[in-house]
């Protein structure tokens, strides 16, 4: 994999080499595919090698933390994302691939043809290239990477979003084929799992019937950033609240122009709101605003790098996060980012991070515009109230700063209790 030649218009790869022999060792070099999801893995990659961070994140990105891990393994990696701009990069061990899958924006029969026809290509990459591992940190249809497994590759599973929406199980028939069909290959192909939350753990477990090695993963942050975010200001005659994510329907973003509406309506002036992001519904959110008179209460701040985040932290005594049932949420960033703030959190069990964030977080219903309202009003009015949910947001900080406990060092430990080798690469080393 040290000269792979320009990509073959025929499979969008290059074609592979053979595994560079190893005399001094029993176990074949590691070589490995990893799957990253839908983020810009390109332009990560860039920035890790010049030492630098996304400017606009407040945490290591997973694929970063992947390239740093690869990088002290020696490992040969074939990356691939599926961000919507195709792209290729062959430099040193890494070969980083942007392979954009369209079929992700439809439904239907078209949607699922397309997941099996991306997960076998991922399988087929994997074996095209001699890989003896894949990590799998995307969403795909499990049981298309067979042939991967036929091969002897190990899979590790790194999940990062739920199967369904926390407490909304789909049960159609599809589904409960897709589950079954996959349970099967997780039974017996994959070798453990890392998870971003309790509820995907506990998803996984029943969609699957998987009971292997499942780590429990916590993002890792930039203590300096949180540093320099003073305490929450005092709640008087206002109460700021913020919001941070996408601007699309499942995020709830609907739902808190509503709960502003009703807070306007009850007690004008009283409650402030600014919303950092943009996303597919920006333009409606824009026009609600300005048809329903909220620009005084309802701020949009646009995309924020990390400064205008840690400024717009710093403005709120309140972080809401409304994701609905439309949304199958893994473990909501701003959550935790909110905790590192010391800001209390107003969300619904939808997101699987009041589970682990649970004292420093007023628990309402999912959806319920009137408990959303009913929430702010107590933290707003209640000063002892504020002041227990602010506290007891220290307790839940260390482990998000705890390298011990974040992606890389979670992959580690489960790559390090992997069997010693594939059994086709063990056979490929001794001449058979």
């Amino acid at each position: 994999m040290s000269a792979l030649p320009p990509l073959s218009a025929e499979t969008g790869l290059p074609p592979a080499e053979p595994p560079r022999p190893d005399a001094n060792s029993d176990r074949p070099d590691l070589r490995i595919l990893y799957a990253g999801g839908p983020g810009d893995l390109l332009g990560t990659f860039h920035k890790w090698r010049e030492g630098r961070h996304d400017s606009n994140e407040v945490s290591f990105a997973y694929s970063e933390e992947y390239y740093s891990l690869a990088e002290e393994l020696d490992a040969e990696s074939v990356v691939v994302a599926t961000h919507d701009r195709p792209g290729y990069l062959k430099q040193g061990k890494f070969t980083v691939l942007h392979h954009p899958v369209p079929s992700r924006a439809r439904g239907g029969i078209a949607y699922h043809l397309g997941e099996v026809r991306f997960a076998f290509w991922l399988a087929s990459t994997a074996i095209r290239n001699r890989c003896n591992l894949m990590i799998v940190g995307d969403h795909v249809h499990w049981f298309a990477l067979w042939p991967a497994r036929l091969f002897g590759i190990r899979i590790i599973a790194a999940l990062h979003s739920t199967l369904w929406t926390a407490g909304f199980r789909s049960r159609s028939r599809v589904s409960d084929v897709l589950n079954a069909i996959n349970g099967l290959f997780w039974r017996s192909s994959v070798e453990s799992a890392l998870c971003i939350s309790p509820e995907v753990q506990r998803q996984y477990s029943s969609a699957t019937g998987f009971t292997g090695p499942m780590h429990q993963v916590r993002a890792q942050y930039f203590p300096e950033v949180f540093a320099k975010i003073a305490p929450p200001p005092t709640v008087a005659g206002e109460l700021h609240c913020f919001f941070a994510g996408r601007l699309d329907r499942g995020k709830g973003v609907f739902d808190l122009i509503e709960i502003a509406i009703r807070l306007q309506a009850e007690r004008p002036g009283e409650f402030h709101f600014e919303l950092a992001g943009v996303g597919s519904a920006s333009e409606e959110v824009q026009r609600r605003i300005a048809e329903l008179g909220l620009q005084e209460s309802f701020r949009l701040l646009g995309q924020l790098d990390m400064d205008g985040m840690a400024a717009a932290y710093g403005r709120s005594q309140v972080v809401v996060v409304p994701t609905n049932s439309h949304f199958a949420e893994g473990m909501n960033r701003v959550c935790i980012e909110a905790i590192l703030a010391h800001r209390p959190v107003v969300s619904s069990p939808a997101c699987p991070a009041t589970e682990v964030l649970a004292d420093a977080v007023a628990a309402v219903p999912v959806g319920d515009i009137d408990a959303y309202c009913k929430a702010l009003k107590m933290l707003k009015d209640d000063p002892e109230h504020y002041r227990r949910l602010s506290v007891a947001t220290e307790k839940y900080v260390a482990p998000f700063y705890d390298r011990s406990k974040g992606y890389r060092a979670c992959l580690h430990r489960a790559i390090k209790k992997l069997p010693p080798g594939a059994p086709l690469y063990t056979e490929m080393k001794n001449g058979t």
